[in-house]
Parts: structure tokens; C-alpha cells; sequence
């Protein structure tokens, strides 16, 4: 996987809505979320959100926490998720390593 230092690059010298990955708005995953039958408050990790800033989220913002780890290396607690969402994420592991 790329360091972090790439991905700080990619995000502060490119247009993201260029991006191969970037959508304006992930309608599908979000309708997947919804049919899920989850209650209001689940707990959902949106895993190598990257663009998905404050900005973007706008009055919503607030009810997001942010962690900024490798999560190839983040140990998480059994069963703090209801759903985990990665839209692109694990493309971009690529060498053994990253396993």
C-alpha cells in the first residue's frame, strides 16, 4: 500500500473529482446501507473516505468521527461496526505486504 505521504500528495496536487475512484455521490452503496435494516444510530466505518471532508458532508459533519490510521494495521474491536463500507479501498493493495 502506498504511504501515507502519497496519498497526502494525491490529495493536496490533484482535482479528486478527476479521479478514477471519486464519485459525487455513491447512491449505490448508499441504498445497500439503507436496505441493510439498520437502526438510525448503527455504527458504519467508511473505510479510505479520502474525499469525503467535512465540506462535503456539510450540516451532516458533525455526526461523523474521523480516524486517520492504516487500517491494514489498526486493530478494531469485535462487532464495533454494523457495516463496513469500502467503495475502492483494497484495490490498492497490491503487494503481499498489505495482507
Amino acid at each position: 500500500m502506498q504511504s501515507k505521504d502519497h496519498w497526502e500528495q494525491v490529495y493536496s496536487t490533484r482535482s479528486i473529482s478527476g479521479a478514477s475512484w471519486f464519485q459525487e455521490h455513491a447512491k449505490r452503496s448508499v441504498q445497500l446501507i439503507q436496505h441493510a435494516g439498520l437502526a438510525r444510530g448503527a455504527g458504519i466505518i467508511d473505510v479510505g473516505g479520502g474525499a469525503s471532508s467535512k465540506a462535503r458532508l456539510g450540516h451532516l459533519s458533525g455526526d461523523v468521527s474521523r480516524l486517520l490510521r492504516d487500517i491494514t494495521r489498526l486493530e478494531l474491536s469485535q462487532h464495533f461496526y454494523d457495516v463496513w463500507h469500502d467503495r475502492a479501498f483494497f484495490h490498492f493493495l497490491t503487494a503481499p505486504a498489505d495482507t
